[in-house]
């Protein structure tokens, strides 16, 4: 859906898909999106992981799940945000296990992206655009400590 050849369709395509106003756009290095997993952790693990591709612009985290109509993408206003933290639910994930997890005020649970290629730049680069829109929880930094998961957090269920 966003793999168009043209620069302008592309454009195009995300505005539709994720129906944000014509100034938002990803930010540069992010027009292809990054790899990223969505782990669900209260789904049984069969359907936890859901594959796609993280997209940042200056207001927006979007994700883009790949073979899924539309209607399954998400789109977290940076404003909502409430804290920002890397994580380690599972080993056995590419790269060691490691992803971020974002909290949202709108939200009950946390999102928890994983199989990020350099997930520390990721990291590093949602935090530096909260900073320069001057949000509240990123004054604080995030979370720059590696945290793994409470019993609660681990538990997956169907």
């Amino acid at each position: 859906m966003l793999e168009s050849t043209s620069q302008g369709d592309n454009f195009k395509n995300f505005k539709d898909v994720f129906k944000l106003r014509n100034s938002e756009c990803p930010l540069q290095g992010w027009e292809d999106g990054k790899r990223a997993t969505l782990i669900q952790k209260e789904k049984a693990i069969a359907a936890a992981f859901r594959g796609g591709k993280l997209y940042l612009t200056k207001s927006y985290l979007c994700f883009w799940r790949s073979r899924v109509f539309s209607q399954k993408n998400i789109t977290i206003p940076l404003c909502d945000v409430t804290k920002l933290e890397k994580m380690k639910p599972f080993s056995f994930l590419p790269g060691s296990g490691m992803s971020i997890e974002i909290h949202v005020s709108s939200v009950e649970k946390p999102y928890v992206f994983g199989a990020i290629i350099n997930r520390d730049e990721v990291f590093n680069q949602i935090l530096q655009v909260a900073q320069a829109a001057q949000l509240a929880w990123a004054k604080e930094g995030g979370s720059e400590e590696e945290h793994a998961p409470s019993d609660d957090d681990a538990d997956i269920s169907d």
